[in-house]
């Protein structure tokens, strides 16, 4: 009966590809770039997620290229296909 709760909330976009073991599991493509929106203290950022290699860090940045500080505390990324990130 608790309730859950996080500082930030991402939604993160990816390209995926199926796991090819005979079920219906995907493997996201964690490596590269894509849009994400960032939700923290009340408001939406639409941001850009960069990681490199796979020994750095998933960076979110500002559409126009500043890293987006976030929040202490409880973060939670969902990755989702390409054309779920929608903002108007």
């Amino acid at each position: 009966g608790a309730h859950l709760a996080a500082k930030t909330v991402i939604v993160q976009e990816a390209a995926y590809h199926s796991a090819g073991d005979g079920t219906e599991h995907m493997l996201y493509d964690a490596i590269g770039s894509g849009e994400a929106l960032v939700f923290q203290d009340g408001t939406v950022t639409p941001a850009v997620w960069r990681k490199d290699s796979v020994y750095d860090r998933t960076r979110f940045l500002t559409t126009a290229g500043t890293e987006i500080p976030l929040n202490r505390g409880t973060i939670w990324i969902i990755v989702v296909p390409p054309g779920y990130v929608t903002y108007s």
